[in-house]
């Protein structure tokens, strides 16, 4: 990792003299940038920093500080002509990676989204008598596109069954030493969910062992940082405060408000469960040999992280909407959004994305394989539930919850019913009416459906 230093005066002076020599260099060599000339210094450092970046960093990565990452681009790049130059190609040249199959199939969806040749429906206006094509869309858990539409129905899915009180954001975080291991096998993926829900659950359980409380969990799965890196880690939405599941407890008792979380006790608690849970799961599918190396690593865990596993379950204003909305961001989509491709030429990429621990930018060149691998690791398992209900969510319901309805919001099921049209989901969430005549703003008619020859 190379740090790129601000430049001192001579540096600086020596620069700006050649500042017009300078300046038809870096256009010539990076047509995609446009470069602000309205500030010298920044614009010298921008020169600067991409010079390293093409010319001397080869595959690597370069660090900016948030004031120096300020430059605009001038071309959109997308992972549609990056995997359809690369994807098959990349297949070919790494036959021992053994890509899952359900890998294949959302990529080869994503490739054809939004192709009329894959099918499409033909609307007519009745004024112009102009006929508009609207394209299917593919519904790959891989297709940015159409994530936007997943996100926007999981969050109103979610906010529905919200119960009109307080939450907390916690986050469950294993790690690095046993990444490995939910690499290899995605069903230890299952058990992280369970062990985060036992944790929270005992919780409340601890906090009151005779009321029986029973707190509303919701859980998202991310396998990623912002470096892209296998990274499998929860994201939870749980009540501040519970029901409880007393049967004939009077009304005033069926809902305790529980503000003070044990930050220390989620740690040890969830380190505890997920361990036990692990170590009773791969000593069937483990060899002896691996099992012994997975025991020895068990208790060098315990005596490293003496205080439990990092969970970040402090107090801090969340705002359930917010808190959603950072929890389904990258739900049903790409590990990375589109607009971090800064450059990409049909062999390598340059992207770049905003560390977590000091929030510099980082910017990094990778072949086009390197991306494909960490973009694809992401994707899941063919039925897998990334957002999942525990508690007062789940199908279960608790003994009062008849009565605790009264707490959800009024208006969730009238917008269920009113999104099952797609028209009025288009409308919510691009703001556009797709069935109006651009030209003469009258309702197109629905005309024919084209189908893909070989759609079954």
């Amino acid at each position: 990792m190379i740090i790129l230093q601000p430049l001192s005066n001579e540096e600086l002076y020596r620069i700006i003299n050649n500042e017009n020599k300078s300046i038809e260099k870096f256009r010539k060599a990076n047509p995609q940038f446009q470069v602000d000339h309205s500030n010298i210094a920044s614009t010298v450092e921008e020169i600067e920093h991409f010079e390293h970046l093409y010319s001397h960093m080869g595959l690597g990565a370069f660090e900016f500080a948030p004031s120096e990452f300020n430059f605009k681009r001038a071309d959109s790049y997308t992972f549609q002509p990056i995997f359809s130059d690369d994807f098959d190609s990349f297949l070919i040249d790494n036959p021992s990676l053994n890509i899952r199959p359900v890998v294949i199939d959302e990529i080869n969806k994503m490739i054809s989204c939004q192709d009329p040749s894959m099918g499409h429906a033909v609307y007519e206006c009745p004024d112009c008598h102009r006929t508009y094509c609207v394209p299917f869309t593919c519904k790959s858990r891989f297709c940015n596109t159409c994530a936007i539409k997943y996100q926007m129905d999981r969050a109103l899915e979610i906010t529905s069954k919200l119960v009109k009180c307080e939450h907390r954001h916690v986050v469950f975080t294993i790690p690095e030493q046993l990444r490995i291991y939910f690499r290899k096998d995605h069903n230890l993926l299952n058990l992280l969910f369970k062990s985060c829900e036992d944790c929270i659950k005992f919780f409340f359980k601890k906090r009151a062992p005779r009321k029986k409380l029973i707190p509303g969990i919701v859980l998202v799965l991310h396998t990623f940082g912002r470096d892209l890196k296998w990274n499998p880690h929860i994201h939870c939405l749980v009540t501040e405060g519970a029901s409880s599941n007393i049967k004939n407890c009077p009304f005033d008792d069926i809902w305790i408000n529980l503000t003070h979380f044990d930050y220390e006790g989620f740690r040890k608690s969830f380190q505890y469960c997920l361990l036990k849970s692990m170590k009773k799961y791969l000593k069937s599918t483990l060899s002896s040999n691996d099992f012994k190396d997975f025991k020895n690593l068990v208790n060098f865990l315990y005596q490293s992280y003496d205080n439990g596993f990092y969970v970040r379950a402090k107090p801090f204003e969340c705002n359930p909407d917010g808190a959603i909305k950072y929890l389904l961001r990258y739900f049903n989509r790409p590990a990375m959004a589109q607009s971090r491709i800064l450059y990409y030429d049909g062999t390598y990429v340059v992207f770049y994305y905003q560390r977590h621990e000091d929030d510099m930018y980082v910017v990094e060149k990778v072949h086009v394989y390197d991306l494909i691998k960490r973009l694809i690791i992401h994707i899941p398992d063919k039925n897998f539930k990334i957002l999942r209900y525990a508690g007062l969510y789940s199908s279960h319901k608790c003994a009062h919850f008849n009565k605790l309805i009264k707490k959800l919001s009024d208006v969730s099921i009238k917008t269920k019913k009113m999104l099952a049209n797609w028209r009025m989901r288009i409308q919510l969430y691009f703001h556009y009416d797709p069935l109006v005549c651009p030209f003469c703003n009258q309702t197109m008619f629905f005309s024919e459906l084209v189908v893909a020859k070989n759609s079954s």
